[in-house]
């Protein structure tokens, strides 16, 4: 059995706002809490890895406060350079709001920067 490390990266706050889904308006977003965030979220990642998990899970999800990752082609190449044992999982990326070639030609460098060919 693996055992796979996954994180949303959520962007928690309070607002007034009926739902914090699709609608919710980026004036809620700081960035330098955001920047805080994502490399708190990284850290603990990578930490994961040290912690024996076999695996790192990233996934798409944006316009909301549920997970702050539009691109988990992004995270997992910055995690492809900080790790070296744990597999990388890209889940639920949104094929359909890109061009299937262009999506796998920006996989390539994270598959193979992380020996993912090996």
């Amino acid at each position: 059995m693996k055992f796979y490390y996954f994180h949303l990266m959520p962007y928690v706050m309070d607002h007034d706002e009926p739902s914090s889904w699709v609608t919710l308006s980026n004036r809620y977003y700081d960035p330098k809490v955001g920047q805080q965030l994502y490399n708190q979220y990284l850290d603990q990642l990578e930490y994961a890895e040290k912690l024996g998990w076999d695996g790192l899970c990233v996934n798409e999800h944006h316009q909301n406060c549920y997970g702050t990752m539009p691109s988990p082609n992004v995270m997992a190449a910055m995690l492809a350079r900080r790790t070296s044992r744990a597999k990388l999982a890209i889940l639920g990326n949104g094929l359909p709001l890109r061009r299937i070639p262009c999506a796998s030609r920006r996989r390539s460098p994270c598959s193979t920067s992380s020996r993912g060919d090996e």
